[in-house]
């Protein structure tokens, strides 16, 4: 299954793909770019996965919400919550780009804050 969001860069790559069949069968020279355009397709393809996962943790345990490396736990003071501890989950290109609700719950409010569209490792 593929996460909605790389459909939209999916759909343009397919498109490439099959114009650049079309012209290469009527130019051979073309044989290059067109492996790069589906070598860039299985790539995009296995970026935006999104595998059906069913939850492995009891009832009352907390499992990971993503795939990915832990690489911060801190405490902190969050001005909606109040004390918290902080996790902090890197996720590489090679990892599954969709986070889970990790506990048994209900999403109660929801809250969207624009990204500066920073490298991750900022």
């Amino acid at each position: 299954m593929i996460a909605s969001e790389g459909k939209i860069v999916i759909v343009p790559i397919v498109i490439v793909c099959l114009i650049g069949t079309i012209l290469s069968y009527y130019n051979e020279n073309l044989d290059w770019l067109n492996f790069f355009n589906y070598l860039f397709l299985l790539f995009s393809l296995y970026f935006f996965r999104n595998p059906n996962r069913s939850p492995i943790g009891k009832p009352l345990q907390m499992v990971s919400p993503a795939d990915g490396k832990i690489i911060q736990i801190i405490d902190i003071n969050d001005p909606d919550i109040g004390e918290a501890t902080q996790i902090s989950i890197f996720l590489s290109v090679f990892n599954v780009h969709s986070q889970y609700v990790p506990i048994d719950s209900r999403v109660i409010s929801t809250k969207y804050i624009p990204g500066k569209y920073l490298m991750a490792f900022n």
